[in-house]
């Protein structure tokens, strides 16, 4: 387990935020994902790994990364910076846009 968890430390993308991705795009990320956990645990190369991913308490990497954008936007929302939390609400659907807001905000 503990490789599991340098895995999920070192291999979840920072600013995956701010992607912009399709369908194809979260299906490749998938496979790298599925295939690391299939690396680590030496089986299943032809099956499904619904169960190691359920074992190891992790959830699939199109998941991770939705999760990361809610929880930006949350944060954004819930800012106690009137700007960020107007831009946050404007542009709800926009979140790549947010992320280079807030940075040009607190490189200032």
């Amino acid at each position: 387990m503990a490789t599991v968890h340098l895995v999920k430390t070192y291999c979840i993308p920072a600013g995956c935020e701010t992607w912009h991705l399709d369908q194809s795009d979260y299906h490749r990320l998938n496979v790298i994902w599925h295939n690391s956990f299939r690396k680590i645990f030496s089986c299943c190369w032809r099956e499904d790994v619904s169960c190691l991913l359920f074992y190891s308490h992790t959830l699939p990497m199109s998941y991770i990364i939705n999760q990361h954008k809610i929880l930006f936007l949350k944060t954004a929302l819930n800012c106690d910076n009137k700007v960020i939390h107007a831009f946050a609400t404007l542009n709800r659907g926009n979140i790549g846009m947010i992320f280079k807001i807030l940075k040009h905000l607190t490189a200032h």
